[in-house]
C-alpha cells in the first residue's frame, strides 16, 4: 500500500506538471454535508512571507486542502468570492499568460524538480549517516501530524474555481468552508505555476511563487532565476551521484567516503585504506599517465615476499578489485586504470620480464589480470558451489533484503536461482531491481570474467511472477524489467499539453542486441489533428521534453545506444532521435601547443581504443568527411588542429583544438 508521500509525489507527477487545463461540461447539484478533517495547527507561507489568517488548511481524504482565496491574496492575485454564485474568482494580472513564451512554466517544473531533489539529498543523508554511524535508519513521512479531528459542515458540488476567465477542473471536487474555496495543493499548484512543500519542523506549508506570480527578491528577472536554478539542479546532480557513491562505498567496501580530486590524495588514501594484502603490507604509488589513463604500482618488502607465496590467486584478484573500486567511485575523472604488482626482487626500472608479479588493466567494467609471473597458481576451479560461496558472502544482503543462490553451471554457462527471504523486493522500483543486477554482475565478474549468465529472481508468493534475465559480455537483459521501464516512463513522460489540447504518448522498448535499444513512442493523435496543426512548436516542444526525458531515465537505467522513433497514432514518423551510450574520449595533442620549432611533428591519439581522428588545419569545425589521422601532423607554419574522434557504436566525441605558433629566428 503506498504511503501518503508516494501518493502525494505521484500526483503533482501526474497532475501538477502537466497542468491539467482541459475543460469538461458537467452538471451537478450542491449539497451540504459534514465531513471529518484533520487539524494540524499548520500555518502557510509564501516566499517566506507567513499569511496571517484565522483560515486554517485542514488534512482531508490523505492531502492538504488550503483556503483558495488566502493563498491566492498571499500571490498578490486579485481574489474575488462570491456566495452566490458559489464561485472564487482569481486574476494573476497576465502574469500566467504563458501564450507568448514559457518562461514561466520552465521556471515551475526547474522549481519542482529541484524541491523533489532536496528531498532526495536529506533522505539520503540521513540514511548514511544512519549507515556510517551503524544506526537503524528510520525512513521520515514529511507530512503534517494530525493533532485534533474535527467534524465539519461544508459545501460541495457546483464550487467553481475560474483563473483569469477559466474555469478550473480539479481530480477532486472544491468544496466551500469557512467563507472561502478549498482545495487539496497539490492540485492548484500546477495552474498557479507554485511548487508547495511542507516544512516539518516549522509545520509549515511553504509555497515558492517560481518567480512567476511574485517576483524573487534577489533576482530581477525570470531569466537571472533561471541561470540560478539551472546551476542548483546541475550541483544537485551532482551532489545525489556523489552520495549515491557514498553510499555504495560506504555499505560495499565499508571504508568512509572521500571526493577525491588530486593524483596525490588519491595514492595517500589508497595506502590508507588497502594496507593489508594477506599478511603483505605493499606500498601503492600513483602516477597519471596520458589522457585518463592512472598507473597504479603496487610494492612490498622482499622479507614478506614468503607471505606473497601464500596467497592464493583469488584474494589477490579480489584485493585489486577493491582498489579499483575505490579509484572508480572516489577520484572524481572516473579513470581507466593499469598496473602492476611488483616482484621485489627486480627494480623498477629492469627490463626483465619477471619484475611484475602481476599486471592489471581496466576494460570497461571488468579487469584483465595477468597472473604469469606470480608464482601463484590458479588455486580454485570456478563450479556453481564456488560461485554460489562467493555470492553469498558478497551479495547475501542489499537494500535490506536477504538472498539466497542455487543453480548449475556447464562450462563457462550458469543457470542461476536467486530467492529473498521478502516478496518486498518485487516492488521495489525498476532502477533499485536493476541495480542489484549491476552489483550481481561485478560480483560474478569478480570470480570469472565471461561468464554467461541465465537467471531468474524467484518468489515466494506463487502470483508474483519471477524476475527473469540474463549476463552476457558484462551486459544485463532482461524482458521483465524492460517491460517495467516501459511502465515507468508511461507513468512519469507520457502526457504533455498545451492550452486546451492535452496528448498521451505509448513508449515501447526492444531489444535489438546487448549494445542497442529501439525505444518507439507512439502518439494518441494526429499530425492533422486541429489543435496539433494550431500549435504544432509549442506542442512538438513539450512533446520533445517528454520523449527526451524518457530517453535519458532508460539510459541511466540500460547503458545502453537508444535509437529513438516518434510517431503519432497514424504511424507518421514525427522526430528521430539517437543517443549513443558510449562515447569518444577527447582527442590529446603531443606536444599539446604553444610555440614550437619548424618542422615539429605533432602526435594526435585518444584514450577509445579503435577510435578514428579527423581533423582541420585552419581552425574550423571538422566532421567525418575531414582529414583521416593516419601519420604525425609536421608543422611548418602557424596553425590551428582541430580534431575529434569517431568510433562506430559511440559516435564522435568533443573537439579538441591546439594552436602552434613557429618559433622566429634569431
Amino acid at each position: 500500500m503506498k504511503t501518503v508521500k508516494e501518493r502525494v509525489i505521484a500526483f503533482i507527477i501526474l497532475f501538477s506538471m502537466i497542468l491539467i487545463m482541459v475543460p469538461r461540461k458537467t452538471e451537478a447539484k450542491g449539497y451540504t454535508n459534514n465531513i471529518d478533517v484533520g487539524l494540524a495547527g499548520m500555518g502557510i507561507s509564501v516566499e517566506g512571507k507567513k499569511i496571517s489568517t484565522t483560515k486554517e488548511p485542514f488534512i482531508y481524504e490523505g492531502e492538504i486542502w488550503v483556503p483558495l482565496g488566502e493563498v491566492g491574496k498571499g500571490l498578490e492575485m486579485r481574489v474575488t468570492f462570491s456566495s452566490n454564485h458559489r464561485t472564487v474568482y482569481l486574476n494573476s494580472n497576465g502574469k500566467l499568460n504563458t501564450s507568448e513564451n514559457s518562461k514561466e512554466l520552465s521556471s515551475f517544473i526547474k522549481g519542482y524538480e529541484i524541491e523533489n531533489k532536496e528531498k532526495r539529498v536529506k533522505n539520503i543523508d540521513k540514511e548514511l549517516e544512519s549507515i556510517e554511524n551503524d544506526k537503524k535508519y528510520i525512513s521520515e513521512d514529511e507530512f503534517p501530524v494530525i493533532k485534533t479531528e474535527k467534524n465539519i459542515s461544508v459545501y460541495f458540488g457546483d464550487v467553481s474555481v475560474i483563473l483569469d476567465g477559466r474555469n478550473l477542473k480539479f481530480d477532486k471536487e472544491p468544496l466551500i468552508y469557512n467563507d472561502d474555496v478549498y482545495v487539496p495543493i497539490i492540485s492548484i499548484a500546477g495552474f498557479l505555476y507554485i511548487t508547495p512543500s511542507y516544512n516539518p519542523e516549522a509545520n509549515t506549508l511553504e509555497i515558492d511563487s517560481n518567480g512567476v506570480l511574485i517576483n524573487k527578491k534577489i533576482y530581477s528577472s525570470l531569466d537571472k532565476l533561471s541561470v540560478f536554478r539551472n546551476s542548483r539542479d546541475i550541483a544537485l546532480d551532482m551532489k545525489l551521484v556523489e552520495m549515491e557513491e557514498r553510499k555504495w562505498v560506504a555499505e560495499g567496501l565499508g571504508i568512509p567516503y572521500k571526493n577525491i580530486s588530486t593524483v596525490e590524495t588519491l595514492q595517500s588514501y589508497l595506502n590508507n585504506y588497502m594496507y593489508k594484502l594477506g599478511n603483505i603490507s605493499p606500498t601503492i604509488k600513483v602516477e597519471k599517465t596520458m589522457g585518463k589513463w592512472l598507473y597504479v604500482a603496487v610494492s612490498f618488502p622482499q622479507n614478506q615476499n614468503s607471505n606473497w607465496n601464500k596467497l592464493q590467486r583469488r584474494d589477490v584478484e579480489n584485493w585489486i578489485w577493491d582498489l579499483y573500486s575505490i579509484i572508480n567511485n572516489l577520484y572524481r575523472e572516473s579513470p581507466y586504470v593499469y598496473g602492476v604488482i611488483r616482484n621485489p626482487y627486480y627494480d623498477e626500472y629492469s627490463s626483465s620480464v619477471y619484475k611484475n608479479y602481476v599486471m592489471f588493466e581496466t576494460t570497461e567494467d571488468n579487469i584483465d589480470f595477468d597472473f604469469s609471473k606470480s608464482n601463484l597458481k590458479k588455486d580454485y576451479r570456478v563450479d556453481i558451489s564456488y560461485l554460489v560461496d562467493a555470492l553469498i558472502r558478497n551479495l547475501e544482503k542489499y537494500k535490506k533484503i536477504e538472498f539466497s543462490y542455487d543453480g548449475n553451471m556447464n562450462e563457462n554457462e550458469v543457470n542461476l536461482e536467486i530467492t529473498p527471504n521478502s516478496d518486498d523486493m518485487y516492488s521495489w522500483k525498476v532502477s533499485d531491481k536493476i541495480a542489484y543486477l549491476k552489483r550481481l554482475n561485478s560480483e560474478i565478474s569478480k570470480v570469472k570474467s565471461g561468464l554467461i549468465v541465465n537467471g531468474k529472481i524467484i518468489f515466494s508468493d506463487e502470483d508474483k511472477e519471477p524476475i527473469r534475465f540474463s549476463i552476457e559480455d558484462g551486459k544485463i537483459i532482461s524482458e521483465d524489467l524492460l517491460r517495467e521501464t516501459e511502465e515507468y516512463l508511461n507513468s512519469n513522460y507520457g502526457s504533455f499539453d498545451y492550452k486546451d489540447y492535452s496528448y498521451n504518448l505509448n513508449y515501447s522498448i526492444y531489444q535489438e542486441d546487448s549494445e542497442n535499444l529501439r525505444l518507439v513512442a507512439e502518439g494518441d493523435f494526429s499530425l492533422q489533428d486541429k489543435g496539433w496543426k494550431s500549435y504544432e512548436e509549442k506542442l512538438s516542444g513539450r512533446m520533445k521534453i517528454e520523449v527526451e526525458n524518457a530517453i535519458s531515465y532508460t539510459m541511466s537505467l540500460w547503458a545502453r545506444n537508444i535509437f529513438t522513433e516518434v510517431y503519432d497514432n497514424e504511424m507518421n514518423p514525427i522526430d528521430q532521435i539517437d543517443i549513443y551510450n558510449k562515447t569518444v574520449g577527447p582527442v590529446y595533442a603531443n606536444p599539446s601547443e604553444g610555440e614550437i620549432e619548424k618542422g615539429t611533428k605533432v602526435y594526435l591519439y585518444t584514450d577509445t581504443s579503435d577510435a578514428r581522428i579527423f581533423y582541420t588545419l585552419d581552425g574550423s569545425e571538422p566532421n567525418t568527411g575531414s582529414s583521416l589521422y593516419t601519420a604525425p601532423i609536421e608543422v611548418t607554419r602557424d596553425l590551428e588542429i582541430r580534431a575529434f574522434g569517431w568510433r562506430d557504436g559511440y559516435g564522435s566525441g568533443p573537439i579538441s583544438s591546439f594552436e602552434y605558433k613557429i618559433e622566429k629566428e634569431e
